[in-house]
């Protein structure tokens, strides 16, 4: 293949909503855009299948950290469908965000950044293999389970101190919002780090994002492996 020729097939103009990336025109001597062409593999939708919130997707595209696969769906309203229990042992709905496996979010007007991201955690922690959640596990010296309730089924456990994936799931928030300085103290749930740990751990979710599965059964992590 001449160099012309080979020259020529790397000048694609670049398509619409698609970023360029500069290389060298080996025959001009100058940088010429070529398109990336990556379709974006998430996307947020509301309940009546058009695109979330433009903030929530603002929020994502924004996060330092990579998304779960596929499509998120959106609910903004009706309450959060978890089967809860009350100290009378009443059935309720809980008003608060939360996450509905296997890939949707419950995001009520007023719900801020941190929140969502939280959430945004638990839909990824659904997607990543099992061997992030024991690296994450070693990290903090957590107990098992991962997690006691799921899809559903079963009662907020009374645990003086949070489960495994609910520090998991601040971690990615604070690892969205900088990845490279912890938060100051504890989070709500439970996450605290050194800088150097706090960067690890960002690195083993980076190193997550290219092993998800959004096809992954239930069962693997309705009961916390």
């Amino acid at each position: 293949m001449s160099l012309a020729v080979a020259v020529s097939l790397l000048l694609v103009p670049a398509a619409a909503g698609h970023p360029a990336t500069p290389i060298v025109d080996a025959a001009k001597g100058v940088l010429a855009p070529v398109p990336i062409l990556v379709a974006p593999r998430t996307d947020f939708v509301g309940t009546n299948g058009r695109p979330a919130a433009p903030a929530l997707r603002a929020w994502a595209r924004d996060a330092r950290v990579p998304l779960p696969a596929g499509t998120i769906r959106v609910r903004t309203r009706g309450g959060c469908p978890w089967h809860l229990r009350d100290a009378g042992g009443n059935r309720r709905m809980s008003s608060a965000p939360c996450s509905i496996p296997p890939n949707g979010l419950y995001v009520p007007p007023g719900t801020p950044r941190t929140l969502f991201l939280h959430e945004l955690g638990h839909i990824f922690d659904y997607q990543m293999p099992a061997a992030t959640r024991d690296a994450f596990r070693r990290q903090f010296k957590l107990p098992r389970p991962w997690r006691t309730y799921g899809m559903g089924f079963g009662r907020l456990p009374a645990s003086p101190r949070p489960l495994a994936h609910e520090q998991f799931a601040d971690a990615y928030m604070a690892c969205a919002l900088d990845p490279r300085r912890p938060p100051n103290g504890t989070t709500d749930r439970g996450y605290r780090a050194s800088p150097r740990r706090h960067r690890a751990v960002c690195d083993l979710i980076d190193r997550a994002g290219d092993a998800l599965d959004a096809t992954r059964p239930l069962t693997t992590f309705g009961r916390g492996g």
